[in-house]
């Protein structure tokens, strides 16, 4: 979807749910936010419908509130409150049916408040303000060093699946690690709900970098997790464990 046809179907949506008189308001989050990035060609609709008290579920079940209802492919209730939907057209949207006092549940970072019919602006800026739960510098240390061990060890074994998917597990909480420590001109377009998101663009060298580990078979993508590790942080995070880092790398070399 290039960018007309992109802010065309975030108009229509304003529009359609405009004239819904149980909907108090429609919160822009993501990349239809329009904050720090701009959609592109790959970005899907992200948001939140606000309803009155008592009629989420009814907008979760039936589509028909979506101009171009008919042009759905798939549909997939992936949680309690949120959807994901797929169009004819490849295009995907994301979004969660909240009531106001719901709007607590979500995680928020980047937002855009299109329609408020009261609470909406307020309510959705207190859970941007709200405190995340603080993962410390050594949890997110012990996390990657954990899964570049049991990746390591699964691959030899043979579980190459799953070692894979610890590889990127790994990956993902050692760019928590270096977007908190390492400075960056561009920190702003990071995503603190997701540390993968956006990470080439902030740190473009260990971004290729991280990427070509990931595509590493997953024996020799658990080295080279450990390897950056200790490249990057060691003499910036000096507190952390790094003896257990060598043992794990030591075991994996063996």
């Amino acid at each position: 979807m290039d960018s007309a046809a992109y802010e065309t179907f975030t108009a229509e949506l304003v529009e359609r749910v405009s004239g819904e008189p149980d909907v108090v308001g429609l919160v822009a989050v993501g990349s239809m936010a329009g904050r720090d990035y701009t959609a592109d060609e790959w970005s899907d609709h992200d948001f939140f419908l606000i309803m009155r008290s008592g009629e989420q579920e009814r907008f979760r079940r039936d589509l028909w509130w979506f101009l171009c209802a008919d042009g759905i492919v798939l549909r997939c209730r992936e949680t309690e409150h949120g959807l994901k939907v797929i169009f004819d057209n490849g295009h995907m949207v994301e979004f969660a049916v909240f009531d106001i006092a719901e709007i607590a549940l979500a995680g928020v970072n980047r937002y855009r408040v299109l329609l408020d019919r009261g609470g909406v602006e307020e309510a959705t800026a207190r859970v941007q303000a709200s405190p995340r739960s603080a993962r410390d510098d050594e949890y997110l240390f012990g996390i990657v060093v954990a899964a570049a061990l049991v990746a390591g060890g699964r691959a030899r074994r043979g579980e190459v699946l799953s070692a894979a998917f610890l590889v990127t597990w790994g990956i993902r909480h050692l760019t928590e690690l270096l977007a908190r420590t390492l400075p960056s001109a561009n920190a702003s377009i990071l995503d603190d709900l997701d540390s993968l998101r956006r990470f080439e663009r902030a740190y473009p060298e260990l971004g290729a970098e991280l990427a070509s580990v990931a595509r590493l078979e997953p024996a020799d993508a658990a080295l080279a997790i450990l390897d950056v590790t200790a490249r990057e942080l060691r003499d910036a995070l000096p507190e952390l464990p790094w003896p257990g880092l060598d043992v794990v790398r030591e075991r994996l070399r063996d």
